[in-house]
């Protein structure tokens, strides 16, 4: 790794463990007020209902003077129903027993001998319980409801003298025992609840994402090596093609390459030969990406190395030997077309081989005026797929003002929006339209219709076009 890209890349990792020891704080932290809201406020507040409901029921005994069970049991059964957010009562007597049971109680009584320790006013006697209509909370209250004294009958004196006494003696109640449903709690509880959730489910989403970053660290930091890798490759592969061939005589020419990805299988050269000929080269490579450029590297130093490029008479043997060489380093599916000619200026013609590369078109007449445009074909399949292939070497004349026009697919395919294909017909037209014109021009005349055709679509192609024009005298022109 590149040493300066080093405490880039540790304060990623910090960063990461400090975002987890966070979703890990969050997350404690809200199932704390989680537990505390669920468990303490709701239960207080349950707590203070069902303490109400016990202090109104003793109230309402007193009111009503209800010495009798009957009498107590019928003033529940009211309450209940009005008040609608109680399970059950029970009033229980000085032993425990059931006195008095209103609605669908389950489980057994709490036990009588709690009922002491609430002599102190903090206690709370109470427990949470699993009914089939939901949790509900039974509390335990004491339940002693006073009652008025009665002056016994016939008796003289006040009301409330010596001589006033019960006129019935009650049952001796001990306690009251209150289930409320939770549901019945504040409305502010279950946003508070809902909230505490999404505060939960946050936590976990950031202690999941600071783990899938954690694990896909070293797979993003190798993935930030090959890109400069192919940031590099891309780099090579453009000071590979010419940018200018001061040795090549009175030829113009103009060039131009876009790999659809980073790097591509598309490549062209032009430099002089033996014999003050000039080489003239264009290839595509199957497919797009690194497989493709790194077949393109080796396609193109065969050819530069090979030392028949000069050579007139060899320049089919020279295809043959290629495609054997791809035949017996690559796959099938890896194979790779080429036009590989040269000028020579002194006969005024072009030697070429056409190894199944799209037909380049050769302009003739210059500025007289546009006589005919020839596509080259003669040559033979593509490199690589069959061994032992045979190419046949073209040759046709290429006089002063003659405009040779090489392309890829990528040109000639290049699609718009409607699903529509450039066409070599348009092409063509623009050929014949810019006749006699610098090379530079009709370059950037084709290229100019072909991005105004595909709008900004990206390409789907390596696009590469290469436009060599005979001058008639002065010196090499570059663009």
């Amino acid at each position: 790794m590149d040493q300066t890209r080093a405490p880039r890349y540790m304060l990623f990792r910090a960063l990461i463990v400090v975002g987890a020891a966070l979703g890990v704080l969050l997350l404690v932290q809200s199932v704390r007020t989680y537990r505390f809201v669920a468990q303490r406020l709701v239960e207080d507040d349950l707590w203070r209902q069902a303490a109400r409901h016990a202090a109104s029921l003793a109230r309402q005994a007193f009111r009503a003077d209800a010495r009798q069970v009957e009498q107590l049991a019928q003033i529940i059964d009211e309450v209940r129903e009005e008040e609608r957010n109680i399970a059950w009562v029970r009033v229980l007597g000085m032993k425990g027993e059931v006195l008095i049971e209103s609605g669908g109680a389950a489980g057994k009584p709490l036990p009588i001998e709690r009922v002491g320790a609430l002599a102190d006013p903090t206690a709370r006697v109470f427990e949470e319980r699993s009914t089939q209509s939901g949790k509900v909370l039974v509390a335990l209250f004491p339940f002693r409801p006073r009652f008025r004294l009665r002056r016994p009958e016939g008796a003289p004196g006040d009301l409330f003298g010596p001589g006033a006494e019960p006129a019935a003696r009650p049952p001796r109640y001990a306690a009251i025992e209150i289930a409320v449903p939770y549901e019945s709690a504040g409305p502010s509880f279950s946003q508070l609840r809902r909230n505490l959730v999404v505060s939960v489910s946050a936590a976990i989403a950031l202690l999941a994402s600071m783990a899938v970053l954690g694990l896909r660290l070293n797979h993003y930091v190798r993935g930030k090596q090959i890109e400069q890798q192919v940031a590099l490759a891309r780099r090579v592969q453009q000071d590979l093609l010419p940018s200018g061939c001061p040795a090549c005589g009175d030829v113009d020419f103009a060039a131009v390459c876009e790999p659809a990805w980073q790097v591509g299988g598309d490549f062209y050269d032009i430099f002089p030969a033996d014999g003050g000929r000039v080489a003239v080269i264009l290839g595509d490579v199957s497919g797009k990406g690194v497989p493709a450029a790194l077949l393109m590297f080796l396609l193109h130093g065969a050819v530069r190395s090979s030392a028949v490029t000069g050579d007139r008479h060899t320049l089919g043997e020279a295809c043959r030997r290629l495609n054997q060489l791809l035949c017996s380093r690559t796959s099938v599916e890896r194979f790779a077309s080429l036009f590989w000619c040269y000028y020579d200026p002194a006969a005024a013609q072009l030697h070429y081989v056409n190894a199944g590369h799209l037909p380049p078109m050769l302009a003739r007449g210059g500025d007289s005026g546009l006589t005919s445009l020839e596509r080259l074909e003669t040559g033979g399949p593509v490199l690589g797929v069959i061994p032992g292939a045979p190419y046949r070497e073209g040759v046709t004349g290429f006089a002063p003002g003659d405009t040779l026009v090489i392309f890829s697919d990528g040109l000639v395919e290049a699609t718009n929006g409607d699903g529509e294909e450039f066409g070599e017909s348009r092409l063509a037209e623009l050929i014949r339209g810019h006749r006699g014109r610098p090379a530079a021009e009709v370059r950037d005349a084709v290229l100019e219709r072909v991005r105004d055709f595909i709008g900004p679509r990206p390409l789907d192609d390596d696009l590469t076009l290469l436009v060599v024009r005979a001058a008639a005298a002065g010196p090499n022109r570059t663009s």
